[in-house]
This record gives structure tokens, sequence and C-alpha cells, in this order.
């Protein structure tokens, strides 16, 4: 299997050391002269002395280099893998959610756990690098926020057969029954949208990135039940999906179509229900670039409750997802997995709330029948 650019870099300094070119105490070459050697990125240069920093063979000093250790106690053993106690949290983004990073920090120091955090960036590639060098270091479990409902299969079912610990986080895989912990996406979206109906909107679109994602899916869910709950048909002309896709971002042009779509209905389209608080931030920015008034003409939720929620103009009404909760929950499963030494199958879905900002207007009946006259 080809090895990314990282595992290079580790590789070449482990293989300098144990075969004694480089001694403790040798400086390490500088950043620059590294990116160069090695034809990558500063950021991927960085992970390897960290990881190398983590494993023993380095010491990294502020404002003087990395230099060599020497050989770790655990290289010169028989080839078993190291024991240490850690737990590896594999994530598809930089979350920029503290209470979720917190929380797992906060229930791994209670458990005396190190805690470690990777990117996979939403590649399965490096989402299957990531366990593996997780296992291969001696993860005592392993949280994952997977990037696909079906990629790593195989990964994730050896981890069962094998009966590691792990928990799959947000979103499921759909290949078999696991360990999970996520917000209650089916409660919680059919609350934003009955909020939204309650508001007096009545055609209410629903924007997604991938709907067969298993959280996304679950929040579709949740909006056909608040519209049937109020008798109202299902209209698959206000349901838009294949907008955001992983870390994909589309163009202006294609945010402003959906737009001009939504607006081209009728009867009119009052509010759209976004299923995460990306989507919707973008549908904001191209709202106000088309002068579409957010939330007099068109009011717009989001989920999530992300950081940048707040500051959106206008601030975002949205659902808050329980990270703590998440993070705890997900601590509290893998925990009793590692001590008992098996696979506990089990679903823990945490309650979300909505948070009231200024991008929902209420609407009138008045109101709605006078601007569907003037068209």
């Amino acid at each position: 299997m080809a090895q990314f650019k990282y595992q290079e870099a580790i590789q070449f300094f482990k293989d300098e050391i144990t075969s004694g070119r480089l001694s403790a105490g040798d400086r390490i070459p500088d950043l620059e002269e590294l990116m160069k050697r090695f034809d990558t990125s500063k950021i991927t240069i960085t992970r390897a002395l960290n990881d190398l920093q983590q494993m023993g063979f380095i010491r990294r000093v502020q404002g003087q280099g990395s230099f060599v250790c020497g050989v770790p106690a655990i290289e010169e053993d028989s080839g078993s893998p190291p024991q240490h106690s850690f737990i590896s949290c594999i994530l598809p983004f930089d979350l920029n959610q503290n209470d979720f990073i917190k929380s797992v920090e906060d229930a791994c120091r209670e458990k005396n756990y190190l805690f470690t955090i990777r990117n996979s960036h939403f590649s399965s590639a490096i989402e299957r690098d990531a366990i593996v060098e997780a296992r291969a270091k001696g993860a005592s479990g392993i949280i994952i926020y997977p990037v696909s409902a079906t990629e790593n299969i195989e990964l994730y079912s050896r981890m069962a057969i094998d009966h590691f610990p792990f928990v799959v986080i947000d979103r499921s895989i759909l290949a078999f029954e696991h360990p999970f912990v996520s917000c209650s996406n089916i409660d919680s979206f059919c609350s934003i949208t009955d909020y939204l109906l309650g508001k007096g909107h009545k055609r209410i679109g629903f924007l997604c990135g991938d709907i067969n994602l298993s959280s996304t899916y679950e929040r579709f869910q949740g909006y056909c039940k608040a519209i049937l709950d109020r008798s109202i048909p299902i209209d698959k002309d206000l349901v838009v999906d294949r907008f955001y896709v992983q870390r994909d971002k589309p163009d202006e042009g294609k945010i402003q179509e959906i737009l001009r779509h939504y607006r081209a209905l009728r009867p009119r389209v009052t509010a759209i229900a976004c299923a995460n608080d990306f989507i919707a931030s973008m549908l904001l920015q191209q709202a106000d670039k088309m002068g579409i008034r957010v939330p007099e003409e068109l009011s717009i939720t989001g989920f999530d409750n992300l950081y940048f929620t707040a500051f959106l103009r206008p601030p975002l009404t949205t659902v808050i997802q329980p990270f703590k909760e998440i993070g705890e929950n997900a601590i509290r499963l893998l925990s009793e997995m590692i001590a008992t030494k098996d696979i506990i199958v089990k679903t823990v879905r945490c309650p979300a709330s909505i948070i009231e900002r200024e991008s929902v207007a209420t609407v009138s009946v008045e109101e709605d029948k006078g601007t569907d006259d003037a068209h």
C-alpha cells in the first residue's frame, strides 16, 4: 500500500535512528529542508515530527529544533506493538466544538487515558491509515466520525471480529450494527421543522448534502414527520440534495440557482430548513448577494450550532448539537468495552435543542396570501 508523505518521513527517521546513522543528540534538519526533501507541506512534516516525538525517537525544543533521543526501548522488543493507554479520535475535519473535545479529554483524564486527534480530511484513504496507525501504536480504543457509510467496512468489521473497542459517532456504518453515539436526528429535525410551521411557514424547503448518509437521511425523516403531522403532503420539489457533499463546496452560481429554484415555486417557499450550518451559511451569503432579505422574504435554519453561526448576518436560528453529551457517552461506552474486552453493540441518542436567533420570521396568513396574489 502506498505511503503518505508523513509516513514516509516517519519511516525514514526511524530507519536512520535504529541503524545508527543518526545518534542521540543529533539535530534533525529544519522544517524548510525537510519540506524540500519530502516534497510536502509544513503541516505534514510537523505531524511526522510530533509522531516521532510521541514514539520517543526525538524531542522537540521550542526555538531550537528537533533532536534525536535514540531508539526507544519498545523498538528493541520482539516486534509486538507498543501498548500505550491512549484513545484515538479520528474526525473528517478540524472540529471547532470545544464542548466535544473538552468532554472527551476530561473523561480520558479521569480514566488515565491519553487522547489523540487525527483529521481524515474527508478522505477514506487517510481514515484507513489513521485506523491502522492507531491500532499499530497500541491504542486502547478508537472514536471515529466516519467519512462514508460504506468505505473501510473491512477495517470496521475487523475491529468487531477482534473485539477491539471502537465507537462510531454522528453517522453510522451501514454494513452491520456497531457501537454508535449520535444526536437524536429525527426528533431534532422534526422539532426545527415544526418550529417553522409554528411560525406560519407552510412551504418549507429541505436542503442537504448526501442524503444517503445516515445522519442526513434521519434529518430528512424528521422533516417529513413534522410536515405529515400537520397533514401537509410532502412536495418533492421542496427537497434538494447533493448540494454540499463532504468537503466539496459548490460555486456561487450553483447556490444562486438553488435559491432561484425555491423562489420560483408556487405556492411560494417562505423557509428553508438546511441539514447543517455550513449549507445554511452559504445560503445566507448568496441570498444577501441576490438581494433576498432574510428573514423578511425567506427564513433559513441550520443544524449543529457551529461556532460561527452567531456571527452570520443575520445570526442563524439552528439546532444545538449536544457535542458534550456525545463525547461523554462515546468515552463511557468505549471505557466499558475496554474493561470487558468485548464489543458492546449499543446505540446512544443524545437529545438536542433549538436556539432562536434572527434568521426566522413569522408569516401571517394574510401576508402569505398577499404575496402569492402579487405573483
